[in-house]
């Protein structure tokens, strides 16, 4: 059976830990989304805010809410952008 994060409307897996190889690979920000949050978003926590929905909907192709993002991706993406 297909994984729900493989499916139509992919979601984030509750139960799995996410791995480093899927961290690194899929949300580490690129110098190009890192120049795009720097550029359209005033201030720390918008720009902080603007790429977790940037790499979110790169990855499941929708807007999520904040809350929704597993801490994983979260603590991620703060040490590296």
């Amino acid at each position: 059976m297909t994984t729900v994060d493989r499916t139509a409307y992919p979601r984030f897996r509750a139960k799995k830990p996410i791995t480093k190889k899927e961290l690194s690979e899929l949300y580490t920000p690129s110098e190009k989304d890192i120049a795009f949050v720097q550029k359209n978003a005033n201030g720390l926590k918008n720009q902080f805010h603007l790429i977790l929905f940037l790499k979110s909907f790169q990855r499941l192709g929708y807007f999520v809410q904040i809350k929704t993002i597993p801490s994983q991706i979260i603590s991620h993406i703060k040490k590296t952008a």
